[in-house]
């Protein structure tokens, strides 16, 4: 069976949610580019493209010397770049919009798909919206793999599209193993859904799914760090850096996050225990995503993709769109979609040439959507220590790291910056937040890094620094800027 031809009314009813999201998205487009990530991830791909190779090391910091800089998003880094290049940061947008778009169609087809409602399907899809992120990260790429997999396997296990549709997991592995880390996520679906498949007996299908498995594990070393490319998983999960990140922390009950916890509270109180369209193996999984989610808040979108079909069958269920029509309310409504189906996919046409205009011509979205990224100005403060310390060694703020690595390309050298364990060592990273919190030790780290100042963040909220430096003995304070004050030591 073919999933396009025999799903032809879904996959216009997701192009449509496609559009509606995208512009959507657009019209707030600017949080994308609401932390730093972006910044290093750029500059990533302007240094792999100026120099025709990956490096090795990290060339932006005095702290990670030697150490292996394992950077497994050096495709999306390249990508932003030339992106950047053409069209700016409105184009880079521009595609974060698309790619965000496409995972909540794919997880909308999946949902109308187990459930049979397009009502229950995009309530589902856009309680969904509420806790995706919009950031600008090479994690859209595992969301949209997980949305793309799930559909694929779910399909296939079902025996609703033919095994050579299951041919694009490795191939998409390829790209995904080479832009996030995420790419161990895809595994496990693997065996979630090898699981099922063993327990049908049949022969055939277990072959053809063990040559899939086969396959993707081997896509996963086409990357250029070969077997290393399980490290670059380890390093992010078992780094210091993640008891501070607010992303990694578990989930609490806030009234911040009230409307991104509504999505796991209808899912907790209305599926489970419930006769639901899932196969068991799928079951486990959500629960299992669910678990991981609970733990941290960055799995959470991932486990709302898994989740939201389930969602989607038991809001229609509760909407009472279950229910068999008769058979003229049959012929009525077979009619009328053959004449929406003609206009949905003339509509979808316009709109996606409009989009296509959009992307192609001059800067894409600029008058869409507003470049207010919400990262540091630090002009001021960066003209100042290249003229008074262009030397110098100074810690600098975690939060500021991937900004002053995107600015100065190395020329002021950062202590730390958000890729962490990636491309420093633990040492440096425990160093760090030893300072940072000002447990014991922290004043010996200044002589074994030679340090010779400290930049920090102005506000109240960063006061505790500011009192360990204004009045110590040793210290000066040397420059004031918009956004960070910087303290020099004064040697004899």
């Amino acid at each position: 069976m073919n999933p396009i031809s025999s799903h032809r009314p879904i996959v216009i009813q997701s192009s449509l949610v496609f559009l509606a999201f995208m512009a959507a998205i657009l019209v707030d487009g600017y949080n994308m580019l609401s932390d730093s990530d972006p910044l290093w991830h750029l500059a990533a791909g302007d240094l792999i493209r100026e120099s025709g190779a990956i490096p090795l090391t990290d060339p932006w910091s005095f702290t990670a010397g030697d150490y292996r800089w394992l950077n497994v998003a050096w495709l999306w880094d390249i990508g932003l770049s030339l992106v950047h290049e053409h069209w700016g940061w409105h184009g880079a947008m521009m595609i974060n919009s698309i790619i965000v778009a496409l995972i909540l169609a794919l997880t909308y087809a999946n949902c109308v798909i187990r459930s049979k409602s397009g009502i229950a399907s995009l309530l589902a899809v856009c309680l969904f919206f509420v806790l995706l992120t919009m950031y600008l990260r090479p994690l859209q790429i595992t969301h949209l793999m997980i949305a793309f997999w799930a559909l694929i396997l779910g399909l296939w296990a079902r025996g609703e599209c033919r095994n050579h549709w299951l041919a694009l997991l490795p191939v998409s592995m390829v790209l995904w193993v080479n832009c996030h880390g995420g790419f161990i996520l895809g595994f496990l679906l693997l065996a979630a859904y090898g699981i099922h498949t063993l327990a049908t007996r049949n022969i055939q299908r277990i072959a053809m799914f063990s040559a899939i498995c086969l396959l993707c594990l081997i896509a996963i070393f086409i990357n250029p760090y070969g077997t290393e490319i399980i490290e670059t998983v380890r390093r992010p999960l078992f780094t210091v850096a993640n008891d501070y990140i607010m992303e990694w922390q578990a989930i609490t009950v806030t009234l911040h996050n009230l409307m991104t916890l509504l999505f796991v509270v209808l899912f907790v109180i209305l599926v489970p225990g419930r006769p639901s369209s899932a196969l068991p193996a799928e079951r486990w999984l959500a629960y299992l995503m669910l678990i991981y989610a609970l733990t941290t808040i960055r799995a959470l979108p991932a486990f709302a993709i898994l989740a939201a079909p389930w969602l989607a069958f038991r809001l229609a269920d509760y909407l009472k769109e279950q229910k068999a029509p008769s058979p003229l309310a049959l012929a009525i409504r077979s009619r009328a979609q053959s004449i929406s189906n003609a206009r949905n996919a003339l509509a979808a046409a316009l709109c996606s040439c409009v989009l296509a205009t959009l992307l192609l011509v001059g800067k894409p979205g600029q008058q869409l959507f507003p470049m207010e990224a919400s990262w540091p100005r630090m002009a001021e403060e960066i003209a100042y220590l290249e003229t008074h310390h262009p030397t110098g060694r100074f810690i600098n703020e975690f939060v500021l790291g991937g900004y002053l690595a995107y600015e100065t390309r190395g020329r002021i050298p950062v202590f730390v910056d958000p890729r962490t364990e990636t491309a420093f060592p633990a040492q440096v990273m425990e160093d760090y937040f030893r300072f940072d919190d000002g447990k014991q030790g922290w004043e010996e780290m200044l002589e074994r890094y030679d340090v010779d100042g400290i930049i920090v963040t102005n506000g109240m909220d960063k006061a505790r620094f500011h009192d360990r430096f204004a009045f110590r003995n040793g210290w000066k304070k040397a420059f004031t800027g918009k956004t960070a004050t910087i303290y020099v030591r004064q040697r004899d």
